[in-house]
């Protein structure tokens, strides 16, 4: 169990090694999190103006709908 705790400091201290020479790394997840959900909002105001524009009828020829 000790060769697991020191494996697990030594993670820890790599870890802390890069964060300090590379901090802009930390901008990484929260730059994400808005463009997704910029993409998201894209997608449901999307979705939204289909659903508002007529009714969606599924073709029987073809595989797409049609509004």
């Amino acid at each position: 169990m000790f060769n697991n705790i020191r494996l697990a400091i030594a993670i820890i201290k790599t870890a802390t090694a890069y964060v300090i020479d590379v901090p802009l790394s930390m901008l990484v997840p929260p730059c994400f999190t808005v463009l997704t959900g910029i993409w998201w909002l894209y997608w449901i105001f999307g979705v939204v103006y289909l659903y508002s524009v007529g009714t969606i009828v599924k073709s029987n020829t073809s595989p797409l709908a049609t509004v």
